[in-house]
C-alpha cells in the first residue's frame, strides 16, 4: 500500500475516533475543535482548526468559476475535517483538501507512478504540482502543505489545471 494511502487511512481513522470519542462525551463544546486538532497532528503538522472552507481560504466566488452551475451548498466533506465540498444545483462537486505534513510526500509518490495516475507537472503553483486532467484534480504542495482540489460531474465544463491551480495558490498564500 503506498504511504499516501496508508497516510490518509491513519488521518481518517484518527478523525473517526475523535469524532466517535466527542459524540460520547458529554458537554463538550470544543469537541469537533479537539478531533481536528487530533487529525492534524496525526499528519504531523498543526493549522488553526477547521477545513478550507470554514476558514474562509477557499470561498462560493473562487469556486464559482469551476463550475457551469450555481452553488447550492458548502459543507465540511463527512469523515474527514480537513476537506469540504462545494455542491452545484445538480449535484456537481468541487472537493478542496489540505493536509498539513503531507504535501511533499503526495507528490513525491505520484510523480513515481505510485498513485496510478496519469498526470502533467503544473508549473506556478506551490512548490511543485501535477494536475490530472482526466479526474480534472490538482495536487500541489508548499512547505509541505498538500492542497488537493477536485472537480466532478457534468458541470464541471470550465474547470481548468490553471483556474484549480490558482486556488491552491490561494490556499498557500493564506496558510
Amino acid at each position: 500500500m503506498p504511504k499516501l494511502v496508508a497516510s490518509i487511512l491513519t488521518i481518517t481513522a484518527v478523525s473517526a475516533l475523535g469524532l466517535a470519542q466527542s459524540s460520547c462525551s458529554r458537554g463538550s463544546p470544543d469537541a469537533a475543535a479537539e478531533s481536528a486538532a487530533v487529525s492534524e497532528k496525526a499528519a504531523g503538522a498543526v493549522l488553526p482548526h477547521g477545513n478550507a472552507c470554514e476558514r474562509s481560504r477557499v470561498t462560493r466566488d473562487d469556486v464559482a468559476g469551476l463550475l457551469s452551475e450555481p452553488i447550492k451548498s458548502v459543507e465540511p466533506l463527512v469523515g474527514d475535517v480537513q476537506s469540504c465540498q462545494f455542491t452545484s444545483t445538480n449535484d456537481s462537486t468541487v472537493t478542496v483538501s489540505v493536509r498539513p505534513g503531507l504535501g511533499d510526500q503526495t507528490l513525491a509518490e505520484i510523480n513515481a507512478g505510485q498513485a496510478n495516475q496519469t498526470v502533467t507537472p503544473l508549473a506556478g503553483v506551490g512548490q511543485k504540482a501535477v494536475w490530472n486532467g482526466v479526474l480534472k484534480e490538482v495536487n500541489a504542495t508548499k512547505d509541505n502543505l498538500l492542497c488537493d482540489i477536485g472537480v466532478v460531474g457534468p458541470a464541471s465544463g470550465p474547470a481548468t489545471a490553471e483556474k484549480v491551480g490558482a486556488l491552491c495558490n490561494k490556499i498557500f498564500a493564506s496558510k
